[in-house]
């Protein structure tokens, strides 16, 4: 039985991210995304939502994390990327890039976690090996 579990967590996001293999991309992603099969959280807090997916997903210690965005990144991507330092135990770079970049790369995401959040958004995440 998993212990500490967060509630954001629920079954069916549990099994898409246990199903995932090595290397699959794992979207975070506000509501306005178009994202087909995409699991909805019960959450406006996206720093809630990234503690609880890297609490269960070991992510590529060699990937950046993709962030939607043209040059700059956002204090929302520092926070994510600080919470996924914190997950992994080392510094975790991000990447941003362009809308246009980050909708070519979010078609190849195996799991897209949707956020009901008034602030739009979007993350890429690499699995890396459990």
């Amino acid at each position: 039985m998993l212990k500490n579990l967060s509630p954001i967590v629920s079954g069916p996001l549990l099994h898409a991210l246990d199903d995932a293999p090595s290397g699959a991309w794992i979207a975070i992603v506000s509501a306005g995304h178009p994202v087909s099969d995409g699991i909805h959280v019960r959450s406006e807090c996206v720093e809630d939502v990234a503690t609880a997916v890297l609490a269960v997903t070991p992510l590529d210690a060699d990937a950046p994390i993709v962030v939607e965005g043209d040059d700059e990144l956002s204090d929302l991507a520092f926070a994510v990327t600080g919470l996924a330092a914190d997950a992994e135990g080392h510094r975790v770079d991000a990447l941003p890039v362009s809308p246009l970049a980050f909708g070519a790369l979010l078609t190849e995401s195996r799991v897209s976690v949707v956020v009901d959040s008034v602030e739009p958004f979007g993350f890429l995440v690499l699995k890396g090996r459990c």
